[in-house]
Order: structure tokens, then C-alpha cells, then sequence
């Protein structure tokens, strides 16, 4: 196996494969670094340390990579940094205990899969990381800016199943959910749609809170009852309609009972 391939920018000094994990030696190629406060080249090394970085499995082994680092002097006097270790931003991130690559696998194994799941999916590949490590790498994600949202659509949200509910309002146009709200009030959602005044149409269900708290909130923007709603509502009037009319109970005749149970026995067969 040449694992001098995979990592191309480096030095492979010393490499040990065993049946769990494989341990890899490696040293930077270049020679100057940049200060991380003003950017300014330096060359002249102070002393070297070793670190160890986690990367990607390679055939379900987990990956050690133990760097040799260098630490340099920074001779300009306009700059308060006097030692600085050198920086490998491609590959990780500073004080980072794994590499980018790995990083981001992990967070998309935590956005696609529950914690617990995650952690399991990880530990057949070689990395075992705990279900509140896959939180903590949730938790730490920064959100995207929602910029300015025109059509929204507003709905309860589940924080605890018949307990304690919140309410999700998402992007229509692009099909993402852009705010979570912790409760249903009125107060909550007009508070809400005030910071956002750039919304027009928002869709919602037969909430009369929510219908107050988009009124409050944006007295301009058009109001859509969803579909789902809508039919809902009428199958409810039209079943109340029906037991208005009709009887309650409504007797057959002998002839019809006959036929009925002569129909039930031939299905029954």
C-alpha cells in the first residue's frame, strides 16, 4: 500500500500497520511558515514537538497521523507575536485533534443520522465516536443566514410528543426549515415576523393563534389556509351536515337484511 500517495504535501518519515489501526510519521515539506497574526513569512525554526492528528480510515482501520511540528521565531517588532507554531489549515484546523476530511464526515454522518445511529455507522468504519460527541458536533455547526424570506409556511413542531410543542416555520421557495420557535403563542410568532419584514404570502393551518400572530406581526402579507386543512375542515362539515339530516338510526327491511346476510356469507367462503 503506498500511503505516501494519500498524502502528497507531506513527508512519510515512518509508517506501522497493525490489525486495528495504522500509524503514520509524517513531516511538512516546506520550509517557511506564515505568523498567524500579521501573515509575514518566517523561516527561522525555534524547536519541533510531535502532535497527533485522527484522519479517515483506510479499509475499516482507523488512521493516527503523529506530526512532527516546528515552532518559529518572529523577529518584527511591529507584531506582538514573538513564537508561533506552524499552520496546516488545509489539513486541520489549529488546536483541532482531527483532520478536515474527517471532520466533515462526521458532521454529515451526525445532520443524516440520529446520534446513536451515527455512532454506530462510525464505529464499522473504523472511527468509534461517542453519541454526545455527534451532539456536541451538531450543537457547535453554525446556522446559514435565512437572507431575506418571501414565502414561508408556519406549522407545530414536536419537541416532546404531547408535552411540550413549538412551532417551525420554513422557506416554501426553497424547501428548508429556517426558524424554530419555542412555543405557539401569538406573542412568539408576531415577534418573529416583525424581525422579518421582507415576507409576503405565509401559509399556515386553521390556528387561530397563528392567524392572529401573522396579523400582529405582518398585517400585509396574504394568509393561505394549506390544502390538507382545508379538506379536512370540509370533510368534518359535510360529516356533520349528514348526521344533521339523516336519522340516527335508520331500520331495514326484511328483504334487505336477507339480502345482506346472503352477500356476508358468500364473502365469508
Amino acid at each position: 500500500m503506498n500511503l505516501q500517495s494519500l498524502y502528497k504535501d507531506w513527508i512519510l518519515l515512518f509508517s506501522k500497520i497493525n490489525d486495528s489501526d495504522i500509524q503514520l510519521y509524517l513531516q511538512a515539506n516546506q520550509s517557511p511558515n506564515h505568523c498567524p497574526s500579521c501573515q509575514t513569512i518566517s523561516s527561522r525554526i525555534h524547536s519541533r514537538y510531535w502532535r497527533t492528528v485522527k484522519d479517515l480510515s483506510i479499509l475499516s482501520l482507523s488512521v493516527h497521523l503523529h506530526v512532527r511540528s516546528r515552532k518559529f521565531f518572529y523577529d518584527n517588532t511591529s507584531c506582538d507575536q514573538r513564537i508561533f507554531t506552524e499552520r496546516q489549515e488545509k489539513w486541520w484546523l489549529p488546536y483541532a485533534r482531527r483532520t478536515n476530511r474527517l471532520s466533515s464526515f462526521l458532521k454529515q454522518l451526525g445532520f443524516t443520522l440520529s446520534a446513536e445511529a451515527a455512532h454506530k455507522v462510525s464505529v464499522a468504519y473504523g472511527t468509534s465516536i461517542s453519541p454526545d460527541s455527534f451532539l456536541y458536533l451538531i450543537r457547535k455547526e453554525e446556522l446559514p443566514s435565512i437572507g431575506s424570506p418571501k414565502i414561508v409556511g408556519i406549522d407545530d413542531w414536536a419537541f416532546r410528543k404531547r408535552h411540550r410543542y413549538g412551532s417551525v416555520i420554513c422557506n416554501l421557495q426553497t424547501r428548508k426549515p429556517i426558524a424554530l420557535l419555542p412555543s405557539r403563542t401569538v406573542e412568539e410568532v408576531s415577534k418573529w415576523l416583525k424581525a422579518h419584514p421582507s415576507i409576503e404570502i405565509v401559509t399556515r393551518d386553521g390556528s387561530i393563534e397563528f392567524a392572529k400572530g401573522i396579523k400582529d406581526g405582518c398585517p400585509g402579507a396574504i394568509q393561505i389556509t394549506d390544502r390538507w386543512h382545508l379538506f379536512h375542515n370540509l370533510s368534518q362539515k359535510v360529516e356533520q351536515y349528514v348526521k344533521r339530516i339523516f336519522p340516527h338510526r335508520i331500520s331495514l327491511s326484511c328483504r334487505v337484511k336477507r339480502r345482506a346476510e346472503k352477500v356476508n356469507s358468500l364473502y365469508s367462503i
